[in-house]
């Protein structure tokens, strides 16, 4: 019996290894305590296990009686689950409503429509929907009042937050029943500025706040990722950061691809998000990059780099300098250096790496078949400069 019990096990983990966590019907994200649980030895590999396939049954929109049963006379509106993971073990869940990058559109016309001055047109590509929010796993039942007290203290504290938004439905609940499973398919929603002439109820957003009464910063969560799941269910025992969800203006910019091309000012107070964002756009640059180029092939042009003469130019060397792409000009004692040729976002011979690296052109195979041009090109290199 305990072999059997054992291969059934593995047979488990291996089946969630085969799944994509990142493209599920519902959008998840979790908070860190979650994490932190689901990384401790002390909670059990079964546990883990179990775990990651009640989110997956959740973010499939397989929901069974016992995976969704609402947790009634709490001290705030919520709306609260539970999802049983064994005799005692619980898992707390919330049917929450956030910004979905996934249902808006490109960062551009975010961006574009912020800064409108029509509130109509401010609303422009952002796309809200209901989305499965983890807080935490309770291994003991005695700690249950505990953990729900903390998630009522975060609720309450969010409805006191300035980024509010009333919003408007454009999706109508989807159920179909099939014995004791409800397939839910998530609300869409996007923002109502005329809802004060409206006579239908709208819905509110405002996220989740801080519970220390200490902090007034709202709670960040993270995407549960594939990654995520395949860590919990190898036991990794480094430690591993997540990166957290950002808001919709946090992902305009980060996703922003600038036409032309040009550089990017973010002007902020501290603790704003500005090296969030820069960071975050590094991250998707060197992610896209690397995944669409085929190790041992730079794709882009070196950056040649030319000391720029300070004194009496000859015409001789004038004329070789103009050959060669530089100038000189006797006058100019300005700088010590300039800059000649292209940068990583530049389009030159067929190769185009834009701001975000969302784009790779594929013209670069004629200039990789001629040995001569190979040390023209190298890979994408990174810098980030703090104070």
């Amino acid at each position: 019996g305990g072999v059997v019990e054992q291969d059934l096990r593995a047979e488990e983990v291996t089946d969630l290894q085969d799944l994509d966590f990142d493209n599920m019907t519902w959008e998840i994200e979790c908070t860190s305590e979650l994490l932190k649980k689901l990384s401790c030895r002390d909670v059990p590999q079964q546990m883990k296990t179990k775990t990651v396939k009640v989110i997956r049954q959740l973010g499939n929109g397989e929901w069974t009686q016992s995976l969704q049963k609402p947790l009634k006379h709490l001290n705030c509106p919520i709306k609260l689950y539970e999802a049983k993971l064994d005799k005692g073990a619980r898992m707390l869940w919330e049917l929450a409503v956030d910004f979905s990058p996934r249902y808006s559109e490109k960062p551009e016309a975010i961006f574009e429509s912020e800064l409108s001055s029509h509130p109509q047109e401010r609303v422009t590509g952002r796309v809200y929907s209901e989305i499965i929010r983890i807080w935490d796993i309770i291994l003991d039942h005695n700690k249950l009042n505990h953990a729900l007290d903390m998630i009522c203290s975060s609720y309450d504290r969010g409805q006191n937050c300035i980024l509010r938004k009333k919003l408007k439905g454009i999706t109508k609940a989807v159920l179909t029943s099939n014995l004791n499973v409800q397939k839910r398919i998530p609300l869409i929603f996007v923002e109502c500025v005329d809802w004060k002439q409206r006579k239908e109820k709208v819905s509110e957003y405002f996220p989740a706040a801080s519970a220390v009464e200490t902090e007034y910063n709202i709670m960040k969560f993270h995407s549960f990722s594939t990654n995520m799941a395949l860590n919990i269910l190898s036991n990794l025992e480094s430690r591993v950061e997540y990166p957290f969800r950002v808001g919709e203006l946090e992902y305009a910019i980060i996703d922003l691809v600038p036409k032309p091309l040009e550089a990017i000012i973010l002007i902020g107070r501290s603790g704003t998000g500005k090296t969030t964002c820069c960071l975050y756009r590094l991250w998707k640059c060197f992610q896209v990059y690397w995944e669409k180029t085929q190790v041992g092939n730079p794709w882009l042009v070196r950056q040649v780099w030319h000391k720029r003469k300070t004194g009496p130019v000859e015409d001789g060397e004038k004329e070789a300098a103009m050959i060669d792409g530089r100038t000189g000009n006797s006058d100019s004692e300005e700088e010590d250096s300039e800059f000649v040729g292209q940068s990583c976002d530049s389009d030159q011979n067929g190769i185009a790496f834009d701001g975000c690296c969302s784009e790779l052109t594929n013209g670069h195979g004629d200039m990789l078949e001629n040995p001569g041009d190979a040390d023209k090109l190298e890979h994408l290199h990174q810098v980030f400069v703090t104070k």
